[in-house]
This record gives C-alpha cells, sequence and structure tokens, in this order.
C-alpha cells in the first residue's frame, strides 16, 4: 500500500518538530542548570560537586554565542548558581578534611549571605540534614581535628558529680571567649555553658522544679547527652531534700522515674498510703511538673486523686467525722489506677456503713437505687 504524500509529510514535519523540542530543551541553559543543581545536590563527595561545577564553564562558553542581553542575564544566573556550589563544595571539602566547626561556619554563612547566590536547586531539608550530622559529628567523631571541640569533650568527660560543674563551666566559657570564629559550633559551646550554669544554679537552690524547668531546653547542645546522668544526680538530691527520701539511697532502678516507681509500688503494696503518695509527688516532679504536684494533678490524675481520697478518709474517720469520710472513700471507688486502694476503700465503708447505720441511711436516702459504695 502506497502512502499519500501529504501523510508522508505530515510525519516527517512531526518528527522534526518533536527533534527540535528535544535539542532546544538539552540546549536550554535554565534546564541545564537544573540538571547540574540536582546532580550537585545528590552528591555524597566534593569530587562529585567539583564534576558537576566545572561542567559550567562548557555552557558559559555556548552562551557567548547568543545575543549580548541574554547572554548576561544568563551569565549572571550562572555566576549565582557556581557561587553557591563552590561554597557547598568547601562544606563537604572541610568535612572530609575533618574541620567539622569550620564546615558548620561556612554552612552558616552560606545561608546567611544569600545575596549573589542561587540557593533555589538547594532543598532546605539537605542542608537541615547536613547541619544535623555536622553538629553530631562534633561529639562523636573521634577522627575530628579541632583543638577547641577536644577540650571542651574531655572538660564534658571530666564532669563525674555535680560537684565538677562549676570548674567546668569556667574552664568551657574561657575557651568560647577566644572561638569567635567556629560559626555554629561556637553557639553549641554558648548553649552548653548555659545548661552548666542552669544545673549549677539548680544545685545551689536544691529545687528539683528548677532541674526540671532547664532538662532538654537546650537542645542543640550536641553534650546534652553526656550531662544527663549529672542532671539525674542533681534531680535526685532535689528531690530528696524536699520529699525527705532517705530509703532513694537503696531503691533499684536505672533512672530518677524508675526509682521512685518502684518505691510507689511497694508502700502501696504495703499499704501505706500517705507514703504512696509522697512518692507520686515526687514522681511528678521527676516527670517535668513544675509547682506544686497535688494541687496539678488532684484534678487530672485519676490514681492520685484517689489515693488522695483514701487518705483523707482515714483522717476524717480519726476525726469522727464518719459521713464525710464515707464520701471520701466513695470517690476511691471512682478513680481509676494501678496502686488506687478499691479494696481497701470498700472494706472502711462498709465498717462505716455497719458500725453507723445513720451514715449508711442517709447515704441510701441520697442515693437510691444501688449499694453507693460501688460508685453509683
Amino acid at each position: 500500500m502506497k502512502i499519500p504524500r501529504f501523510l508522508f509529510a505530515l510525519v516527517l514535519l512531526c518528527a522534526l518538530t518533536v527533534s527540535a523540542q528535544e535539542i532546544e530543551k538539552k540546549d536550554d541553559p535554565e534546564q541545564r542548570l537544573k540538571d547540574l543543581g540536582q546532580k550537585i545536590a545528590s552528591a555524597h563527595t566534593s569530587a562529585e560537586v567539583r564534576e558537576a561545577t566545572d561542567a559550567l564553564n562548557g555552557l558559559m562558553s555556548e552562551l557567548r554565542k547568543g545575543n549580548a542581553e541574554n547572554q548576561n542575564l544568563q551569565n549572571e544566573r550562572i555566576q549565582a548558581f557556581r557561587r553557591t556550589a563552590q561554597r557547598w563544595s568547601q562544606i563537604l571539602v572541610l568535612e572530609e578534611q575533618g574541620s567539622v566547626s569550620a564546615a558548620l561556619q561556612r554552612l552558616q554563612e552560606m545561608e546567611r549571605d544569600s545575596f549573589n547566590q542561587d540557593l533555589s536547586w538547594l532543598p532546605a531539608d539537605l542542608v537541615k540534614t547536613k547541619r544535623q550530622a555536622l553538629l553530631q559529628k562534633l561529639v562523636s567523631n573521634e577522627e575530628i581535628d579541632d583543638p577547641i571541640i577536644k577540650q571542651v569533650d574531655q572538660i564534658v568527660a571530666s564532669i563525674k558529680s555535680p560537684s565538677d560543674i562549676t570548674d567546668a563551666r569556667m574552664k568551657i566559657e574561657r575557651l568560647s571567649r577566644v572561638v569567635s570564629s567556629l560559626g555554629s559550633s561556637q553557639q553549641s559551646i554558648f548553649n552548653l555553658v548555659a545548661e552548666l550554669n542552669s544545673m549549677e544554679v539548680a544545685m545551689r537552690a536544691g529545687d528539683p522544679s528548677s532541674v526540671t524547668l532547664f532538662r532538654g531546653a537546650i537542645s542543640s547542645s550536641p553534650w546534652q547527652d553526656k550531662l544527663a546522668p549529672i542532671r539525674e544526680q542533681i534531680l535526685a538530691t532535689s528531690l530528696v531534700t524536699r520529699f525527705d527520701l532517705p530509703e532513694f539511697s537503696t531503691a533499684k532502678g536505672e533512672t530518677v522515674v524508675a526509682k521512685l516507681e518502684g518505691l510507689a509500688d511497694a508502700a502501696a503494696e504495703r499499704g501505706e498510703w500517705a507514703k504512696t503518695l509522697e512518692y507520686l509527688k515526687a514522681l511528678g516532679v521527676a516527670r517535668g511538673y513544675a509547682g506544686n504536684y497535688g494541687i496539678v494533678l488532684g484534678y487530672a490524675d485519676s490514681e492520685f486523686a484517689g489515693i488522695s481520697a483514701f487518705v483523707a478518709g482515714q483522717n476524717l474517720e480519726k476525726a469522727d467525722q464518719y459521713a464525710t469520710a464515707a464520701d471520701c472513700y466513695r470517690a476511691v471507688l471512682r478513680s481509676m489506677g494501678k496502686r488506687v486502694p478499691t479494696k481497701a476503700a470498700t472494706e472502711r465503708l462498709l465498717a462505716i456503713t455497719k458500725d453507723h447505720p445513720e451514715v449508711a441511711q442517709s447515704i441510701t436516702s441520697t442515693h437510691e437505687g444501688g449499694p453507693p459504695f460501688l460508685g453509683r
């Protein structure tokens, strides 16, 4: 079958049009810059970045063949691209050489000095990830060739107890005065000094709520995790003093919270409800509550409220206020929590209604339809 000439011409025209579009796309400077940007952003080494940056030379040579106006515009665009690519390459080079603090400084400068740069091809998440990785290397990479950071590491490692904090803080402060060129790592050192100062204040005040206020507050300090055991020591000492917990020193558990949980469980099993409350108050502070734990949890924590109600009921019974005591025990039965003295409250409520019939009659008349001590 013979193809008509007009159809053949149409197919040929379409093929030529597609080919021209592909050539135009390939020669489009913007598209080529975009491709180079993607290549640099996905690079893992400085050599890969340099390879992509070198391709700009050929692109600029081709632009000289175009009209002057277009050439100037594209030349400015490429130069801005080149400046950013070169800075990114420097960051990777410094990281590869172990000069992490200098790499952080270059990264900070690149973000701050956006004038005459082209950051459109460098994803914000990529920059953020690189910053976090460099901060982590400041304290985790033994190959870092940074004498200042190494000194700070050694000083932090020398803090074995709260009594070592003041001397360490003074040494790090002296170092911070001579590291103005450290850039981002300088800010990390300042944050470290602020954290050590907060720990000193909490230690002198003996106030556990002060400890909880600074715990986790200095999130940009790479040394925060290394100081966690010292914070725990300060918190433990403060809690023992405030809540009179001499038995805390022999409690089992790896953390302050774990030890208090164990003490509260043991006290509840022995039926020492007033003591259980003290452990729960201390536990609340250890978990981060500031101020009066009893007031905070009296409205929010069912377990704390239930145990508080039982202790109040016991005190009211001793004062011969049996009707009000019965109300307290009923409140216990409405509470939830593994340590709530439900069984003990039921026994006391049955004893009151048996020994004081007038209280039982009063409760029955107010709550007809079932036993009030079942929480109705």
